[in-house]
């Protein structure tokens, strides 16, 4: 046998525990729900700035930002739920569809995930149903706030699409 291993001796002053998280979020077979959750505990738990935990791991700060966003969403689904959820074709959730769940309110999040798995919705459809149902939500609002200053006739024709006009001129009705 051998009389000598190879390794590598820290100096005190560095975390294993830490370094331990840092490679393990640098995993390629890592999933994005994991990833995600390994990002935010490193903020959270090492009381980390987001630029900081970017320049470790050589992702950007809005990446970062992202990962945060799905791990608060994971907190409040539940994350042992949350990751044995699988598509119809037994593939785990995309980091697109966790994002967008994620950047829309937690019950609207909700719901988009169950039609994500019930329709087995790519990249592609899960962007659009966002951008159609929630961003026109979130117009509707708008413009519900406003509504008592500015009449619908008032707003350029340029600052809406027009598939969107006939359903905010009816909610607004």
């Amino acid at each position: 046998g051998r009389k000598t291993v190879p390794s590598i001796t820290l100096s005190d002053d560095i975390d294993v525990e830490e370094l331990s998280l840092i490679e393990n979020i640098q995993r390629e077979s890592l999933l994005p729900l994991e990833e995600s959750v390994g990002i935010h505990n490193l903020i959270n738990n090492r009381e980390y700035r987001q630029n900081d935990v970017a320049f470790m791991i050589g992702k950007t700060q809005g990446y970062i930002s992202q990962a945060c966003k799905i791990a608060k969403f994971a907190q409040k689904y539940g994350y042992e739920k949350l990751i044995t959820l699988k598509t119809r074709d037994g593939k785990p959730l995309s980091r697109e569809a966790l994002i967008k769940c994620a950047f829309v309110p937690f019950e609207d999040g909700k719901k988009l995930l169950e039609q994500i798995i019930k329709n087995n919705m790519n990249v592609r459809e899960v962007r659009k149903k966002v951008d159609t149902q929630w961003n026109s939500k979130k117009m509707i609002n708008h413009l519900r706030n406003v509504r008592k200053t500015l009449s619908f006739d008032h707003i350029e024709s340029n600052q809406i699409e027009d598939d969107k006009k006939d359903l905010i001129k009816k909610e607004l009705e």
